[in-house]
């Protein structure tokens, strides 16, 4: 499924002092793709008792 999202100047901002995006890729659409993209791949399901 492919959707699309905004992603806000602080959310960049966010994502550069996180270091999933180097500073000199804050304008970058595909840079930022990537990172939302790998954010997204690493959610885990969690249970109400913490288990997984």
């Amino acid at each position: 499924m492919c959707v699309r999202v905004v992603v806000s100047r602080r959310t960049r901002d966010v994502l550069t002092e996180a270091r999933w995006i180097g500073e000199w890729d804050e304008d970058d659409p595909k840079a930022v793709e990537r990172a939302v993209q790998i954010l997204l791949d690493g959610i885990q399901p969690v249970t109400r008792d913490g288990s997984g």
